[in-house]
């Protein structure tokens, strides 16, 4: 950088002594050469002159025009650029090595070091196969009934022809009686039964006849007067030499021709009135109740058939009156397969 310093304009007088006497000469005025740098320009600050290439200001000290900032900002760019590849260049190694760490403790985790144990897998199982069709259906067994024991009787009575409950038929003809009894002839007073039909009676016809509450007496579920096996409906009363006094009374439904009442009871012998109503439900046997029929019921018979009058009677109710025990030691009756026969 150049330096340019400033010098006096004051002309320098230098007085000559005379020589030989002599005036002295006075030297001629030096001669001003223009210089050849001409001022290009001035100071922005205080305007003094400033030659082309002078950077700063002499009189002020300002730097001239275009000194300070006259490149551009390439070293900010450069850096700026420097500290941008510096950022990406780490980021790019940061991420490749958490991408290989990763799998290397993959690979250490699936290869263990020589010398660890490596549990022993069990194998499974395989699944059962389902069947693709249907298991054959076993078989029937017949049954085989054991021989009877020579201690054990085999019943030769009379087999059930009752009809069900839940079966309405109204009137029913009666199956043939096919078995062999071995007992006489159990007919009381009558033709047999398969000559007539029996009406349907329901279990839920039948109920217990007491209208003078025996003392002591015990009564069995009237239903079973239907059973044609044992428990069969039975009165039980106190061994005190008085009648039984009560009975069973039938509701047909409504008015029926009745020509023949049959049942098998345990306690053959016993006495026995049979009552009867066209209409209405008398509450005490001498309140309505009309006798139609008062059998002999000889005591070495089982089954018991009790035929009215030929033309039969016109029915809506009847009640089996029981009177005398057959046994005065124990005063019972029963009843049961019971048919009520028109």
């Amino acid at each position: 950088m150049k330096t340019l310093l400033r010098r006096s304009e004051r002309p320098a007088t230098t007085e000559e002594p005379a020589v030989d006497g002599n005036p002295p000469v006075e030297p001629s005025p030096p001669e001003v050469t223009p210089s050849a740098e001409a001022p290009a320009a001035t100071c922005q600050s205080c305007g003094a002159a400033m030659a082309a290439d002078q950077d700063w200001c002499l009189e002020c000290g300002t730097a001239a025009p275009g000194r300070l900032g006259e490149r551009p900002g390439w070293r900010l760019g450069a850096m700026v650029l420097v500290l941008t590849l510096l950022l990406v260049g780490g980021a790019s190694v940061a991420g490749y090595a958490a991408v290989t760490g990763d799998a290397e403790r993959e690979t250490a985790a699936q290869n263990p070091a020589p010398g660890t144990p490596v549990p022993s897998q069990v194998p499974q199982p395989p699944a059962p196969e389902r069947p693709t069709s249907e298991p054959p259906e076993p078989e029937p067994v017949e049954s085989v009934e054991p021989a009877p024991s020579a201690d054990v009787q085999p019943d030769v009575s009379t087999p059930d022809t009752s009809v069900p409950d839940n079966t309405v038929i109204d009137p029913v003809t009666p199956l043939p009686d096919t078995s062999t009894d071995t007992t006489t002839d159990d007919t009381v007073g009558g033709t047999n039964a398969e000559e007539f039909t029996a009406f349907d009676v329901k279990a839920d016809e039948l109920e217990v006849f007491d209208p003078y509450e025996r003392a002591g007496a015990e009564f069995g579920d009237p239903e079973d007067a239907l059973n044609t096996t044992d428990p069969f409906f039975d009165v039980t009363v106190p061994a005190d030499g008085e009648a039984i006094g009560a009975g069973l009374k039938i509701d047909l439904g409504a008015v029926r021709t009745v020509r023949e009442i049959t049942f098998r009871t345990t306690t053959p012998g016993m006495g026995l009135q049979v009552y009867g109503v066209k209409s209405g439900d008398p509450s005490g046997l001498k309140a309505g109740w009309r006798l139609v029929s008062e059998p002999d019921l000889p005591s070495g018979e089982r089954d018991v058939t009790i035929t009215l009058d030929a033309g039969g009677e016109e029915l809506r109710r009847i009640v089996l009156w029981f009177t005398t025990a057959a046994n005065a030691e124990d005063p019972r009756a029963s009843v049961g397969r019971l048919k009520v026969l028109g």
